[in-house]
């Protein structure tokens, strides 16, 4: 059986927690989900609860996060 598809796929971009975020720009995780509500970095649900953020998302936030 041949999975349409399958192999075309573009690979998925590594994602990181809010946890890991915090602790690259040596903030609380509090600050990052203020940051999120402000639109200083943009983060994605995995499942019901759990936010992930990009490796081009972090970078995009650094220069504003500050």
């Amino acid at each position: 059986m041949k999975w349409e598809g399958f192999h075309d796929s573009p690979k998925l971009e590594p994602t990181y927690t809010l946890r890991q975020v915090a602790v690259h720009f040596n903030v609380t995780e509090q600050t990052v989900r203020r940051w999120i509500k402000r639109g200083i970095i943009t983060a994605h649900r995995a499942g019901l609860r759990k936010l992930v953020f990009t490796r081009k998302e972090i970078d995009a936030a650094a220069p504003r996060a500050r």
